[in-house]
């Protein structure tokens, strides 16, 4: 009887780079969130703010991949990048 080689299922793998994107994710935020404004903000915004992609992108993957778990685990740093970016352009002052 012949049998079926054991194969890595992509949709562990999937999740599991999910929660540790997440919870990179998440520690980045609270390092900015805790760091203010020092000479790291910036470099903070500007990797946060490319992060925001692939956070999307992995969710769109997830989600048309019909994995429920690493697309739940991908709404937290969407939300929280879009929440971030939207908050900090609107709220920003015009100059008159």
């Amino acid at each position: 009887m012949r049998t079926v080689p054991d194969r890595p299922d992509r949709g562990r793998t999937l999740h599991a780079v999910a929660v540790a994107y997440t919870l990179f994710t998440v520690l980045v935020f609270g390092l900015w969130l805790v760091v203010g404004d020092t000479p790291w903000t910036t470099v903070i915004n500007l990797a946060t703010f490319w992060w925001l992609g692939p956070s999307l992108l992995l969710l769109t993957v997830a989600l048309f991949g019909r994995n429920g778990r690493a697309a739940a685990w991908l709404v937290v740093p969407s939300v929280l990048f879009v929440w971030t970016y939207g908050t900090a352009f609107t709220a920003a002052p015009l100059d008159a």
